[in-house]
């Protein structure tokens, strides 16, 4: 062989090899970007934050609404006993990212609907790590339990009477925000350092700023968590993302929240009928939102 071309042949080997790489990355990009696309989709997260476990079941269209339950909390404010599917949980309607309505004994309410009621803490009620420094589990992508009601109290009636327990409202506390799947792959797709793609599996690191993403709810105003990192995984079928795997920690939580320890939050996502889900949302909780 010549040698001419024998010493180009590897070169010219090598340069294919990353043309092919940089497709594989380029389709993954376009795969985690493509649900922001989807008319609709079904959701499952589970999130274990410093060992600490929480589920939730949603849907979300591109309306703007977003259909979810947490399955972990109860209605009346504690922790809820279902390990599973829906029931036991505490339904909410979403608009947006932090505007929300919560059902409860049958009616749509706002957190500002039982502002009012004295704060007493339920027994197994879980909050998050907010700016009051508590910690333990945040509901998915809530970062922090920060405006939700979760207070469980009664109104005292008219003539100093003792309240009746059944006239009580109770909200549980819930996130004050949340990040939807489709806005934590964008946050992937635009914050990595790192990408390997192996058959149908992508992985790879997240920049800093993209590990504080992940960690804040929309609208933040404290400071990040200190020394922020993450890792992901996308499982991606007929170029959709089909399940997600976040790994975040930190050396504090938000605002330099200390946590023995250090912050370690791990979140899984399966998604489903990406593209055929329909988000249903009550006329009661649209005109509650003030839609």
């Amino acid at each position: 062989m010549n040698r001419r071309i024998s010493l180009l042949f590897p070169i010219l080997l090598g340069g294919a090899a990353a043309f092919v790489r940089a497709d594989q990355t380029d389709d993954a990009i376009v795969a985690a970007m493509k649900l922001s696309t989807a008319t609709g989709y079904s959701w499952t997260a589970t999130i274990n934050q410093n060992s600490h476990p929480l589920e939730i079941h949603g849907k979300t269209s591109t309306d703007g609404y977003s259909l979810l339950t947490f399955v972990g909390y109860s209605a009346g404010g504690g922790a809820a006993t279902a390990n599973s599917g829906t029931g036991g949980g505490v339904n909410t309607v979403f608009l947006g990212d932090n505007k929300y309505v919560v059902e409860s004994h049958g009616n749509w309410v706002t957190p500002s609907d039982v502002s009012s009621l004295p704060a007493q803490s339920a027994a197994g009620n879980r909050t998050a790590a907010g700016p009051s420094g508590s910690t333990g589990t945040r509901g998915r992508r809530s970062r922090g339990v920060t405006g939700g009601a979760g207070s469980s109290g009664q109104r005292r009636q008219s003539g100093g009477e003792e309240p009746d327990p059944s006239a009580a409202k109770v909200t549980p506390k819930l996130p004050a925000a949340v990040n939807l799947p489709h806005e934590e792959l964008a946050i992937v797709a635009a914050n990595y350092t790192e990408m390997h793609v192996e058959d149908a599996v992508v992985s790879g690191k997240l920049t800093e700023w993209g590990a504080d993403l992940l960690l804040l709810p929309p609208g933040w105003t404290q400071a990040p968590p200190d020394k922020a990192a993450g890792t992901f995984r996308l499982w991606i079928k007929d170029g959709t993302v089909i399940k997600y795997e976040l790994k975040l920690t930190a050396e504090t939580g938000p605002g330099g929240t200390s946590i023995k320890g250090g912050l370690s939050e791990t979140i899984t996502v399966e998604l489903t009928d990406i593209g055929t889900t329909r988000v249903d949302v009550p006329a009661a909780a649209k005109l509650k939102l003030g839609v």
